[in-house]
């Protein structure tokens, strides 16, 4: 996995309940931003707990406790499901942390899904090492199915 350019000092966690309300709203702000076609009101805090049933998630923490953002896997199909940063605290290596941690807990091939009009995760993706098998499309659009 290649890592490159500034980093944020981060502790990796697993997931507690507590945590729930924090990774929410970031699951939240961060498909409002992500997916800025798709009407803001579709997208709800409460997403989060059903979007996430029966997953591994950790999350990437500060030095101050605050959660920056959270990664979740099913671990059966070395599928990483989420990847989300704060929408503010982008471009700091956060979500680079996250996947390495993600890549190195789960055996190959590691699989995932992008929406292709993600422009910016697509990238992120890529530039971490990622490639495109295949292509589908889902209630968000057209997506690319990456492995690792």
């Amino acid at each position: 996995m290649k890592v490159d350019g500034p980093m944020t000092a981060v502790r990796l966690r697993a997931f507690e309940p507590v945590d729930g309300d924090r990774c929410a709203a970031i699951y939240l702000a961060g498909r409002r931003v992500a997916f800025p076609w798709v009407p803001p009101e579709r997208f709800a805090a409460a997403d989060f707990d059903r979007d996430t049933v029966d997953e591994e998630i950790s999350v990437a923490v500060a030095g101050d406790g605050t959660i920056l953002g959270f990664v979740s896997v099913y671990r059966s199909g070395s599928f990483v499901h989420h990847l989300y940063v704060d929408p503010g605290r982008r471009g700091q290596g956060i979500g680079r942390v996250l996947l390495h941690h993600a890549v190195a807990s789960l055996p190959a091939p590691r699989r995932l899904k992008c929406v292709i009009a993600n422009r910016p995760a697509m990238e992120f993706y890529r530039r971490a090492g990622w490639v495109e098998e295949e292509r589908g499309e889902d209630d968000l659009g057209p997506y690319a199915t990456l492995e690792f």
